[in-house]
């Protein structure tokens, strides 16, 4: 969930840089998966919001663990996308052409 979180990042800056919209489309399915795997229904302080560190949690990567980097490369990448799609949709409702 770490690498998604990431790598989901790298495909935001990549659309930035380059406009090509599949960047966008793939970042954007893969933040959604990766915050449906939150758990924000948890009463315990530790994993609620959570982002785990594998997918299963006992996984190869931090078994058991919600490592505190991989929210910040979640919180991270979330900023980024809020300020992509604003732009975005100035695009859009402007009848800018997409690529």
């Amino acid at each position: 969930m770490t690498g998604n979180a990431q790598i989901a990042g790298v495909w935001l800056k990549h659309y930035e840089i380059s406009g090509d919209i599949r960047f966008l489309n793939a970042a954007l399915k893969l933040i959604d998966y990766t915050k449906s795997t939150q758990n924000i229904a948890s009463f315990h302080d530790g994993i609620r919001g959570g982002v785990k560190g594998s997918q299963p949690l006992n996984g190869k990567y931090t078994p058991f663990i919600f490592p505190n980097w991989a929210a910040k490369f979640l919180a991270d990448t979330l900023m980024l996308e809020e300020k992509i799609m604003k732009d975005f949709e100035k695009k859009v409702l402007s009848g800018e052409k997409l690529c």
